[in-house]
């Protein structure tokens, strides 16, 4: 195993105690309004968007650590930081230490029966 340090986004809404007042300002989200809001093709878009970005790395995947995951922490952050948002949010990424195993082993059970690996012919 070895320790890899990585920045991930911890995206969301974080006010300190100073700014509580001028959030507490803001309108609340109206459930159903944001609902309408939302389109499938939209949806897609951002899916085919993250899927691009895994493609496009050496891996060809987003696994933590990876130049895939900080590239998709990227996107999301400009994704939330986009002018069209306004500064309802405080949008802010936050450092944090995690453990990634290199070259590990596993077996597949299927009804308590280890499944070979080598493929049927």
């Amino acid at each position: 195993m070895r320790l890899i340090i990585s920045y991930a986004a911890v995206l969301g809404a974080v006010a300190s105690a100073s700014m509580v007042d001028s959030y507490l300002d803001k309108p609340l989200v109206e459930s159903l309004t944001l609902q309408s809001r939302v389109r499938l093709g939209n949806l897609i878009n951002h899916a085919k968007a993250l899927e691009a970005i895994a493609y496009n790395t050496t891996g060809r995947n987003r696994v933590i650590g990876s130049p895939g995951h900080e590239a998709t922490v990227k996107y999301i952050y400009d994704q939330l930081t986009h002018a069209s948002l306004g500064d309802y949010y405080k949008v802010t990424l936050q450092p944090f230490f995690h453990v990634f195993v290199v070259n590990a082993t596993g077996s597949l059970f299927v009804n308590g029966y280890l499944i070979n690996q080598t493929l049927p012919s």
